[in-house]
């Protein structure tokens, strides 16, 4: 985690790190590892480091220090099994209804149908069909 930070430029302390560990894959593909979990000392911190990592597009195993042939690494917020396959489904419903926009913030999945569009949370899989029905208002961009 320290080398990401740093390749983040991001220093971390330490002490800032309260646990690290590895979890199983929700579906279980043998070509890729076991995804990385790391606690940190508050919500600030975890959110400034993902946003300094977000900054920094592209990043590599290879820039980190693991050898072998480059793989992206991915960072992002650790949600529950459930809440996954909730974004998945809503990612695949945004697309088809030609969304721009699907993200998660705070484990709360938000979607905005663009950028005249009002954002709006998906918080069940009944929530679903705010997507289907156009769930969110135009916003005023003259003011």
């Amino acid at each position: 985690m320290e080398t990401i930070c740093r390749t983040i430029c991001f220093p971390i302390d330490r002490k800032d790190i309260i646990a690290i560990h590895r979890v199983p894959q929700a579906l279980l593909q043998v070509n890729r590892p076991k995804n990385i979990i790391v606690k940190v000392s508050s919500r600030i911190l975890r959110d400034n480091i993902l946003s300094a990592f977000r900054k920094r597009k592209d990043i590599t195993s290879d820039q980190i220090g693991i050898s072998g042939t480059p793989k992206p690494i991915y960072m992002n917020e650790h949600l529950t099994l459930e809440k996954k396959k909730l974004f998945r489904i809503c990612r695949e419903t945004a697309k088809k209804e030609k969304y721009q926009y699907v993200w998660i913030k705070h484990a709360t999945i938000l979607v905005r149908e663009s950028n005249n569009h009002a954002a709006f949370a998906i918080r069940s899989q009944s929530d679903i069909s705010k997507i289907k029905a156009g769930g969110s208002r135009i916003l005023n961009v003259n003011k």
